[in-house]
C-alpha cells in the first residue's frame, strides 16, 4: 500500500494540496474527481515520487521500493516519431534489460488481455488520438508495476471506447495484481470502475466515497458535483421550463 499522509502543496504561493491525506490499497483501482487546477495531477506526480510535498509525507508501505508507471496527460511528447508504435510499447522494458524477443513474448501475451484493432507497425502520428491513448497504456502495463498511475486514460475516446478501457483497466488489475490511480472528468465512468473515489475541490480538501457506499451514491451525484465546483452534466440538470406549461429535459435528444 502506498499513502500520502497530510501533504500540502504550493505553487508560486498558491496552495495547491492542504493537508491531503490518500491510502491506496493493494490491488484496488481508485479515482480522482475534481475541476481543473485542483491538484489530482499533483496527486499523481506525488505517488510517483516526482514531486515532493512541501509538508506530510509519502508512505510506502513495502519492503522494497514500488515499480511504477505512470501515462502522462501529454502521453504523445514521449513516443518517438521515427519508431514503429510496437518498437516505442517495447523499448521502456528493452531499457530495463529485457531482450527484445522476450519482450515481444510479453506483449503477445498482453494483447490477449487488451485486444487492439490497430496496426503496430505504423507510426504514432499514423493513429488516432484514442489509439494512441491505447498505445500508452500498453506501454504502461507492458513493465507489469505494482502501482499504474493514468492522467486523463479516457480523454480521446468515445463513450463506448470509454467503457471498454475502463472494463480493461479492471482485467489489468486482477491480472497484474496492480494499484490504479486514475484521473476522471465523468463520475459515471468513476461509478462503473472504481474501488474509491476520491472528490477533489478548489480549496484544497478532498472527500473519499468507497465501493460499498456507490449504491446509496445516485442521490448524491448532485452533491459530488457541487462539491468539486464543477457544473451539472445534462442528464442531473433539471428539466427546462418551455412555454405552454411543457418540460423538456436537456438530457433528451
Amino acid at each position: 500500500m502506498i499513502s500520502l499522509s497530510h501533504v500540502s502543496k504550493s505553487f508560486h504561493g498558491k496552495r495547491v494540496i492542504d493537508d491531503f491525506s490518500l491510502e491506496v490499497p493493494q490491488r484496488s483501482i481508485l479515482s480522482l474527481f475534481g475541476p481543473n487546477g485542483c491538484g489530482k495531477t499533483t496527486v499523481l506526480r506525488m505517488l510517483a515520487g516526482l514531486e515532493k510535498p512541501d509538508q506530510g509525507i509519502v508512505v510506502r508501505n513495502e519492503r522494497s521500493a514500488p515499480s511504477v508507471a505512470m501515462v502522462f496527460q501529454n502521453f504523445k511528447d514521449s513516443f518517438l516519431p521515427w519508431m514503429s508504435v510496437r518498437r516505442n510499447i517495447l523499448l521502456p522494458l528493452v531499457l530495463r534489460g529485457v531482450a527484445w524477443k522476450a519482450a515481444e513474448r510479453s506483449l503477445a501475451a498482453l494483447l490477449e488481455l487488451l485486444p487492439i484493432q490497430f496496426n503496430l507497425e505504423r507510426y504514432i502520428f499514423e493513429l488516432s488520438g484514442g489509439q494512441q491513448q491505447y498505445a500508452a497504456l500498453l506501454r504502461a502495463a507492458l513493465l507489469s508495476p505494482s502501482l499504474l498511475l493514468l492522467d486523463e486514460p479516457t480523454s480521446a475516446l468515445d463513450h463506448y471506447h470509454r467503457q471498454e478501457l475502463l472494463g480493461y483497466l479492471v482485467e489489468l488489475r486482477q491480472r497484474l495484481g496492480c494499484s490504479i490511480v486514475c484521473i476522471v472528468h465523468d463520475l459515471e465512468d468513476a461509478l462503473c470502475s472504481c474501488d474509491r473515489i476520491v472528490l477533489m475541490n478548489g480549496a484544497g480538501s478532498a472527500s473519499t466515497i468507497a465501493r460499498e457506499d456507490f449504491s446509496s451514491f445516485g442521490s448524491y451525484r448532485e452533491n459530488a458535483y457541487r462539491y468539486s465546483g464543477l457544473a451539472l452534466p445534462s442528464a442531473l440538470q433539471p428539466p427546462l421550463q418551455l412555454p405552454g406549461g411543457f418540460r423538456r429535459s436537456l438530457s433528451q435528444d
